[in-house]
């Protein structure tokens, strides 16, 4: 932005330059021409023509030549116009860059996050299938061998297990919500070496790809 003003700054002062030169200069060669000659209006019109013609030959070279500079200080502008143009463009093409690696980044931690509830879910609700197995072998089987024992001691131990697990994902899903990633690649990891941590059963194909 400031070099866009120092450079509008430097052209309007050109500018005033090369007017104030141009009357300037009119104003020498009206003061030279009607001394040097006659130094009144004529009412001849050769004086005029003469006039005319010392007026176009002199000046209109100086104003051609302002004009050539006026052109090559626009195509100049227009130039570095073009250069803003295109960093900007650039600029915005970079944001909106990483404004879209930053939404895919998000959605696919939302969609690692929703895969740990869903696996906290049914193993919360496995847990409830085996508190109520525990109930029914408890108040309906009668003991025989010992089987009785036996069997809520694996429904005990299934459900300690199911519980051990539910904590370990909850773990998992408060780190991989609260962790910053940079890469698709750092989630994915994460999840899959924490889910394998919890259950080997848990295999990096059970991991929805990007």
């Amino acid at each position: 932005m400031g070099v866009k003003k120092t450079n509008k700054s430097q052209f309007d002062f050109l500018v005033n330059v090369g007017l104030a030169i141009i009357f300037v200069l009119l104003g020498s060669l009206l003061y030279f021409y009607f001394n040097v000659f006659d130094g009144g209006v004529s009412k001849k019109p050769d004086s005029w023509s003469a006039f005319g013609s010392f007026f176009g030959g002199v000046f209109g070279p100086v104003i051609s030549l302002v004009t050539l500079f006026a052109l090559l200080r626009t195509i100049q502008l227009q130039k570095e116009l073009l250069v803003t143009q295109s960093t900007e463009f650039d600029a915005l093409s970079s944001l909106q860059s990483e404004q879209l690696r930053e939404a895919k980044l998000s959605d696919y931690k939302t969609h690692q996050l929703q895969l740990l509830h869903q696996q906290t879910t049914m193993l919360e609700q496995m847990q409830d299938r085996y508190q109520q197995e525990a109930e029914r072998i408890f108040l309906h089987t009668t003991e025989f061998h010992g089987t009785k024992a036996a069997a809520l001691q694996d429904m005990d131990n299934a459900i300690v297990d199911s519980e051990y697990k539910v904590k370990r994902l909850i773990k998992l899903s408060i780190k991989v919500s609260l962790t910053t990633y940079e890469t698709i690649e750092q989630i994915r990891g994460d999840v899959s070496e924490g889910l394998k941590s919890i259950d080997p059963l848990f295999v990096e194909s059970d991991i929805p790809n990007e």
